[in-house]
């Protein structure tokens, strides 16, 4: 996206003369985009155990120099025309290797190293750390390319890792530019490495687009669906004007990339509270994930930086891989850009009104939609149409007023539990970590080395440590980070121990105490209703005075229920637990009302809150005030 300009503004200069005897490749379609070119990335894994250097290098350049594989090992040239293509030598060589290979020793601990010991550690409350790019220097061996105009200009694999050694511990960093691969791809190369290290080569996938490109599966399909992200797309001079203002909005407020650890006893909570919201409906077959959570949270987060009815356009990156069966195998290796996207659109005084759990149940319904195999086909030939008919890349978005958010789960790649370097391992961890296991990262991260000229709001969930902790990277400004932080960090105030199982049983008990209020309502019972307040409790009805403690509440509901029949229906919409004793409620009430006295009925509907208290180890009512949602004018009548 930061590449957009590169779009409309030309070509970047060619790249060097060709070598004679190197075989030409295709660069396919969706990895020739000039959006991608801005990306050069690097990706660093921490681990507990000291990592034998030369093997990890002599076993990945081993891997580039397989059949398929090779092309990995190609160059990336810039044509005339503008679009890439790769240069594989024929040979690789001492002085023309598969892979830019690096090495670097200090006798010391990691803590002791001046840039290592400030690398991300968990803590005990919600921290930020710099993100990945500010560790460059322990990511990045001599010559390793920093620009997509280094893997132009220069004689240098698409690939380079450095390796970093300490007495204590192993940094291990492959880097690339988003043209050569997708996470996707990244996770393939790691499984076909740790084969290679495990001494098993006839254990690798065999690999596939070495020519011809396996996206066309996709973008060759003979669907007629229509896309649902269609409707968003932006077109013509709505697309320099959004990019336009994305770029001073973003140049205004200054985005910061910054890594978050919020710890497994904060982020159970908040994703069980959403859960628990979610259930409140009554259908078993919603759910949320933890990642839906995450995108509701950050979406509230950046809304309080934005005027109400702006839109928030999250475009979520979707792995075809495992989605796509009829065109993708799973024994077969991918390496290249095979992703798609899907969008959700949230309105900022929307995200700032509803729940979180309502958030996050919002954007799943609006992704699953998206993400069946019929629409990712339709989306995929969709967006390759765009860029072979008009040349425009997929900009999406509801306006040239949203603004975007660009999520992406790294969770899913399982880096540190699904890949083995132990056969690498030449001395063991002292370190006790619950959950380690020889050979496997303990932290990673990732960024680009630059930042593009768009830059825009961003959300890469790094997943959960071994202690549960959850990792994020996020690009937001300096207000949002502030907003970040002070919402996690709550929890820790609300709930010191930030106890889920009481928590969950709380919800619980103010639901039933509340359908049992309801069922009250229903039944015209006195006593069941007022027992359903504490001693001190209080109903505010409209055009009436308040009714405070239990003698009052028991002539007030004799007075109700002796005028009026109700027969509603009863929604909670929201339950909030603020304290151990504390808690409130939002539901709402629909039905008919009858006059007893004349037998006339009409419909009765009444917005509700609720605060609760625990009295005596039960949820109870403390406060109760409702008002009608019947409309201000009714057949030409204002109801006062």
């Amino acid at each position: 996206m930061a590449s957009l300009f590169s779009w409309l503004l030309g070509r970047a200069p060619q790249g060097p003369p060709v070598f004679p005897d190197d075989e030409v490749l295709p660069v396919h379609p969706f990895d020739n985009m000039t959006t991608l070119r801005d990306y050069t990335l690097i990706w660093t894994f921490r681990y507990d155990e000291v990592l034998d250097a030369d093997m990890l290098g002599d076993s990945l350049s081993q891997l580039f120099q397989m059949e398929g594989w090779r092309k990995l090992g190609g160059r990336l040239r810039l044509r005339p025309d503008g679009k890439t293509e790769i240069h594989v030598p024929r040979e690789f060589t001492k002085e023309r290797p598969s892979l830019h290979f690096t090495k670097e020793h200090h006798d010391m601990t990691m803590a002791e190293h001046p840039e290592a010991s400030k690398l991300p550690t968990s803590t005990a409350e919600p921290t930020t750390f710099p993100a990945a790019r500010n560790f460059a220097g322990l990511a990045l061996g001599p010559g390793a390319p920093r620009t997509i105009q280094d893997y132009f200009q220069k004689d240098v694999p698409q690939f380079s890792l450095h390796v970093v050694t300490f007495t204590d511990g192993t940094l291990v960093s492959i880097n690339f530019n988003h043209v050569t691969s997708d996470l996707g791809g990244l996770k393939t190369i790691f499984k076909a490495w740790q084969s290679i290290l495990a001494g098993k080569p006839e254990e690798v996938a065999p690999f596939a687009g070495y020519k011809d490109d396996p996206m066309a599966g996709l973008y060759n399909d003979e669907t007629t669906v229509r896309p649902m992200l269609a409707d968003t797309q932006l077109t013509g001079w709505r697309i320099p004007v959004w990019a336009l203002r994305q770029l001073v909005e973003t140049w205004w407020k200054g985005l910061d990339a910054r890594i978050i650890c919020i710890p497994k006893k904060v982020i159970d909570v908040i994703v069980q509270e959403a859960k628990d919201h979610v259930a409140l409906k009554g259908d078993a077959d919603l759910f949320v994930s933890e990642n839906d959570v995450i995108m509701a949270v950050c979406n509230k987060m950046v809304a309080k930086g934005l005027a109400g009815q702006r839109h928030i356009a999250n475009l979520l990156a979707i792995d075809l891989r495992p989605r796509v069966k009829s065109v993708f195998r799973d024994d077969t290796a991918y390496v290249q850009n095979i992703s798609s996207s899907a969008i959700s659109l949230c309105q900022a005084g929307e995200a700032l009104a509803v729940p979180i759990g309502e958030l996050a149940l919002r954007s799943r319904t609006a992704l699953a939609e998206q993400c069946t195999e019929e629409q990712l086909k339709a989306t995929t030939k969709y967006a390759y149409r765009l860029m072979m008919d008009a040349g425009n890349p997929l900009v999406l978005g509801n306006d040239v007023d949203s603004i975007l958010m660009v999520i992406t789960n790294w969770s899913k790649a399982g880096f540190l539990d699904k890949f083995d370097f132990s056969p690498a391992i030449i001395k063991p961890s002292d370190k006790k970590r619950p959950g380690a296991k020889p050979g496997h990262p303990v932290y990673f991260h990732s960024q680009s080395l630059g930042t593009g000229l768009i830059s825009m709001n961003m959300v890469a969930i790094m997943g959960r440590d071994l202690e549960g902790n959850l990792w994020l990277l996020g690009e937001f400004s300096g207000q949002t980070w502030a907003s970040v932080l002070e919402y996690f960090r709550s929890y820790m105030q609300i709930y010191p121990g930030c106890q889920l199982i009481r928590m969950s049983s709380d919800i619980g008990q103010i639901t039933t105490a509340l359908h049992a209020y309801g069922a009250a309502l229903k039944s015209g019972n006195v006593d069941e209703a007022v027992n359903l307040y504490t001693s001190d409790g209080v109903i505010l009805p409209p055009h009436f005075t308040a009714s405070a403690g239990t003698k009052a509440l028991h002539e007030a509901y004799t007075r109700i229920f002796s005028t009026i029949e109700l027969d509603p229906e009863f929604h909670i919409d929201e339950i909030v637990v603020m304290s151990p004793e504390w808690a409130f409620a939002r539901t709402t009430a629909s039905g008919t009302k009858t006059m007893k006295a004349t037998r006339e009925s009409e419909p009765h509907s009444n917005q509700e809150l609720f605060i609760m208290k625990k009295e005596e180890g039960e949820w109870k009512i403390a406060r109760y005030a409702f008002s009608t949602m019947k409309p201000l004018i009714q057949n030409g009548v204002r109801r006062s």
